[in-house]
């Protein structure tokens, strides 16, 4: 099947149709799936079990404090249907060693520090550069990218192969046949095979409804019954728990964007080395969870790390996201001006302006685990090939390469494979045109909060209920939001009521469960002056006491939401 008009526009130029009307596109391929396996639409945290067979909830129970490992080790096998090993060691600190296993032993040097194999360039077949001794006298510099065979691990999913494949099938029909979609662009595409109630598969185990249950400190179970709402509580500790860079999974950039730590393939302990790519993978089917049930999470990623998740290749231009500096560095070195006869008579690459300006080689250094720097050269023998005005280029790609793709190709191949378990990549590809738009669907918009908007999908209860927004607190809350606070209080109070400091890509409209203000004293016609708001995020529900004046309204809510008073806490 040829591609349609609509596919081709979204190939190749995404951006003439508008980022709201793609976002409803992608909800609506979601739903379609989600009709598929039998759930309620994008949103729908109240769903019951509608088909045997096809719905079945997983359980957890998860410690305060613990949520992550805990979340990893029994939620895990419901993403790959194997059991952890439990003699598996936690990896930790920076210990490790030389580990030998039934197939050998790990090499001194990890995978991501060997140079790039000596290959030459081939066509479609795979892609590939020349880095023979001929090539860096300037006249057969290729721009840098990695054979097929080399961007592939026991993790499976290459999300790089893929990206030149032709496109000759529609891919809204190809992840999941079913029934005809209908989206903002009218008809899509027809299928033949399958519907609401078809086969599923593996993947789909991770797509259902999960059933989370707190314990507290002392090992008891907290009250409540979780219809959605607690494994949004659940899903929004974890990913605040694992990506902090504390954690040690994550490193952060100059601007607190986080991308996956390179230290990790540095493991020597095999076991360890794969407890923690499966550990990525299992962030990375959470992520493609949270967007499978419209749930915002609150991670700056940064942006070339995104990029790879949608099938781009990053390249020297990408380098800013991760270091500026290096990038600034690196542009002085690719504009420096050079003579006509850099060499003079010489012949010898020591001679060259470059080299004695710089003093390079085909070397990068990195910091290990154990605290100590190494050189590691980006190609074979790089430490005897000095950089010239003649090869520069080619180092500043493999640079770039080494920064962005290497060093953390394993962890990076790992989260992508989770995340397209939930969201095929040909989705992210075509209906988003750059990693920031893909952040925005993931974080919401960082725009000023629409206060009309938030005000007019808000729901009363209790004692404003009966009056709703003409309630004199209520009144002198939407007073204070508007005139009272500052835009990073007003985000702040956002996260403080729903746990996302964002709104919804679309509007309050799509918050599920809506927002609601309630009071928080079983007595609704009393004042409470001395109380503090509180707020259940799992419900997006504030609590918010009825109050004597505007002005200590105003002060209360400041005081609980810098001090992070948090859930149920008044």
């Amino acid at each position: 099947m040829s591609m349609t008009p609509r596919i081709a526009i979204l190939r190749n130029i995404p951006f003439v149709v508008p980022f709201n009307d793609r976002v409803r596109l992608f909800h609506a391929l979601i739903n379609r799936d989600r009709t598929r396996l039998g759930l309620g639409t994008l949103g729908n945290t109240m769903n019951t079990v509608t088909h045997v067979g096809v719905l079945v909830s997983s359980s957890a129970v998860i410690r305060r404090g613990s949520v992550f490992e805990d979340g990893f080790r029994q939620l895990f096998p419901v993403l790959t249907g194997k059991p952890i090993d439990d003699d598996t060691v936690v990896m930790q600190g920076n210990g490790g060693g030389r580990n030998h296993t039934s197939q050998g032993h790990i090499d001194d040097v990890p995978v991501h520090e060997r140079p790039v194999p000596h290959v030459s360039h081939s066509g479609s077949g795979g892609r590939r550069f020349d880095l023979a001794p001929e090539s860096m006298d300037g006249e057969r510099v290729r721009t840098v990218s990695w054979p097929q065979e080399a961007r592939h691990d026991d993790h499976g999913l290459d999300p790089l192969a893929s990206a030149n494949s032709p496109m000759d099938v529609d891919p809204f029909v190809q992840p999941f046949r079913g029934q005809p979609l209908w989206g903002p662009f009218g008809f899509i595409a027809p299928t033949s095979r399958g519907g609401p109630a078809g086969p599923t598969q593996r993947n789909d185990m991770f797509k259902r409804r999960m059933q989370i249950e707190f314990e507290d400190q002392y090992g008891m179970p907290e009250a409540g019954i979780d219809g959605g709402g607690v494994f949004k509580e659940f899903l929004t500790s974890l990913v605040r728990e694992a990506f902090d860079p504390q954690m040690g999974m994550f490193k952060e950039t100059k601007h607190n964007n986080v991308y996956p730590n390179p230290e990790i393939m540095q493991i020597d302990n095999v076991k360890e080395r794969v407890l923690a790519l499966d550990k990525f993978k299992f962030l990375g089917a959470l992520i493609g969870k949270a967007l499978y049930e419209g749930i915002l999470v609150d991670v700056p990623f940064a942006l070339f790390f995104l990029g790879r998740c949608m099938g781009h290749l990053p390249t020297f231009n990408d380098l800013p996201t991760l270091d500026e500096d290096l990038y600034r560095g690196l542009v002085a070195l690719k504009n420096y001006p050079v003579s006509e006869t850099p060499n003079g008579d010489s012949t010898r690459d020591e001679d060259d302006e470059i080299y004695r300006v710089f003093g390079m080689d085909f070397t990068v250094t990195v910091d290990t685990r154990h605290g100590y720097t190494r050189a590691v050269p980006l190609v074979p023998k790089g430490d005897t090939i000095k950089v010239t005005s003649h090869n520069r280029m080619l180092y500043l790609d493999l640079i770039a390469q080494y920064k962005l793709v290497r060093q953390i190709d394993a962890p990076v191949k790992a989260f992508i494979s989770g995340l397209h378990t939930m969201i095929p990549e040909i989705w992210l590809r075509l209906l988003f045109a750059t990693p920031l738009e893909l952040s925005r669907l993931l974080c919401g918009d960082s725009g000023a909060i629409n206060i009309a908007d938030w005000k007019r999908n808000t729901q009363y209860e209790g004692a404003y209920k009966a009056k709703r927004d003409d309630h004199p607190t209520i009144v002198a809350f939407w007073d204070v939001v508007e005139n009272g606070i500052s835009e990073k209080q007003r985000r702040e109070l956002c996260k403080f009521a729903t746990s996302c400091e964002r709104p919804p890509l679309l509007g309050f409209a799509e918050l599920n469960p809506p927002f609601c203000i309630t009071n928080s004293s079983s007595d609704e016609n009393g004042v409470h002056d001395n109380r503090l708001p509180s707020a259940s995020t799992c419900v997006n529900l504030l609590k918010l006491p009825v109050y004597s004046s505007r002005e200590i309204l105003r002060e209360k809510l400041l005081l609980a939401i810098e001090s992070g008073a948090g859930f149920d806490l008044s």
